[in-house]
C-alpha cells in the first residue's frame, strides 16, 4: 500500500523583516497546526508598503527557476500543496507557473491554493498584465482561490453588487476550473459600513456511465447488437454566507492569514468545507480582535486620528494607501500572541447555507 504523504506546503509570497503580512502571516499558522512549510519569498521588504517607506529586494523569475531547480535536483520537491500571495511581476508569475507544472509532476494530487492578490478597493496594486495571467492562466490550474471582492471582479469581469452578483461570480470561476472558491471580503447593502460578508462555494463533481442497448436487430442469417456507453458529469454546490463585523482600524496581513489557514483547515476536514471555512475565519477573527485591544491598550485609546481615513479592513498585504507618516503606520497583526486561538479557534461566527 503507497504510503500517504504528509502535508507539506510551498509558500510562494512576500517577506518582510518587521511585520506580519505575506509569509510572515502565513507560515507560523500551517506550523501550529503540525504543517511542514517551505518558503519562496517574492520580495523582501524591511516592512510592509502600508508605512510612508521601505527598503529591499525583488525576486526575479530567473531566480525563482534555479530555487525550483535546486529543490528538484535534490528531490526536494515533495509537496502536496502550492500556497501563492503577493507576486507582483508578470515575469515571476509565469515562473510560479513553471513550478506549480514541477511540483504536479512529482505529485498529481498537490492541491494549489492561490490567493490572486491584484488589489482592493477599486484600485490595482501590481502590474495590469496580471489580471489576465491570472484570469486565463493561474485560476484555471487553482483548486481553492481566496480573491477579495475587487479582486473578483477583476477575474470575472463583472460587477458584484448583491448576494446573487456573488453566488453568480463564484459560479463562473468554478467553470475556470477551481473547485472551492473564498470571496473573502464583500461590502454589500444594506450594511456595508457596518459588516463584511464571506461568500464560501464548493463544487463536487460527480460522473456518471449510461450504457444503453437497444433491441436486437435480426435477419435471416445474423443478429446484431449494438451498445452505447454515454458518460456524463454532473456537479452539486454547497455555498455559505459568512458575516463579521468591520472593526474601525486599518490591518494588512488579513488576506495572507486566511488563504493560509484556509489551506491548513481544508486540509484538516477535507470533507467539511463548513467546518474548515468556519474555523479559518473565525481564526482570522481571534487575530484581530486580539490586535485590536493591544493597540488601544497601547495607545491610550488615541488611535482615531490614525486610522480616521481607513475604516475599512484591508483583506491583502500591500496597498496604495498610507494611513500615516512619520512613525507606525498601523496595528501590525498579534500573531504570536494568538497562538491559542490559532490552535483552536472559538467559532463565534458560523456559516449560514445559501
Amino acid at each position: 500500500k503507497k504510503r500517504e504523504m504528509e502535508p507539506r506546503v510551498m509558500s510562494v509570497q512576500s517577506h518582510v523583516v518587521s511585520g506580519y503580512v505575506g509569509n510572515r502571516s502565513a507560515v507560523f499558522p500551517l506550523q501550529l497546526m503540525g504543517i511542514e512549510v517551505d518558503v519562496i519569498n517574492t520580495v523582501q521588504f524591511s516592512n510592509h508598503t502600508g508605512y510612508g517607506s521601505w527598503e529591499g529586494e525583488k525576486l526575479t523569475g530567473d531566480q525563482l527557476s534555479k530555487l525550483g531547480e535546486g529543490l528538484l535536483r535534490n528531490r526536494l520537491l515533495c509537496h502536496t500543496h502550492l500556497l501563492t500571495g503577493y507576486i507582483g511581476a508578470p515575469s515571476v508569475l509565469g515562473k510560479v507557473s513553471d513550478l506549480l507544472k514541477l511540483l504536479r509532476e512529482q505529485n498529481p494530487g498537490l492541491i494549489f491554493v492561490c490567493d490572486p492578490v491584484m488589489g482592493d478597493n477599486g484600485k490595482l496594486y501590481v502590474a495590469e498584465d496580471l489580471v489576465a495571467m491570472y484570469r486565463d492562466q493561474i485560476v484555471p490550474r487553482a483548486d481553492i482561490i481566496t480573491p477579495n471582492h475587487f479582486e473578483t471582479e477583476l477575474l470575472t469581469e463583472m460587477k458584484i453588487t448583491s448576494e446573487a452578483d456573488a453566488i453568480k461570480a463564484c459560479d463562473i470561476l468554478h467553470d475556470k476550473g477551481p473547485s472551492t472558491v473564498i470571496i473573502t471580503s464583500i461590502s454589500l447593502p444594506p450594511s456595508t459600513s457596518s459588516t463584511i460578508t464571506i461568500i464560501a462555494s464548493r463544487r463536487h463533481n460527480s460522473t456518471a456511465t449510461h450504457i444503453t442497448t437497444p433491441p436486437h436487430t435480426t435477419t435471416t442469417t445474423t443478429t446484431t447488437t449494438t451498445t452505447t456507453t454515454t458518460t456524463a458529469t454532473t456537479h452539486t454546490t454547497e455555498r455559505y454566507r459568512m458575516e463579521v463585523p468591520m472593526l474601525p482600524m486599518y490591518f494588512t496581513g488579513t488576506g495572507d492569514l486566511m488563504a493560509a489557514l484556509l489551506c491548513g483547515w481544508t486540509t484538516r476536514h477535507p470533507t467539511d468545507f463548513r467546518l474548515a471555512a468556519e474555523t479559518a475565519l473565525n481564526a482570522v477573527q481571534a487575530v484581530l480582535h486580539n490586535t485590536q485591544q493591544h493597540y488601544h491598550a497601547t495607545h491610550n485609546n488615541n488611535n482615531n486620528s490614525d486610522n480616521s481615513n481607513n475604516n475599512t479592513q484591508q483583506q491583502q498585504q500591500h496597498t496604495t494607501s498610507t494611513p500615516s507618516e512619520g512613525g507606525r503606520a498601523m496595528p501590525e497583526l498579534r500573531l504570536i500572541q494568538s497562538k491559542a486561538q490559532l490552535e483552536s479557534p472559538p467559532l463565534v461566527y458560523r456559516a449560514t447555507p445559501l
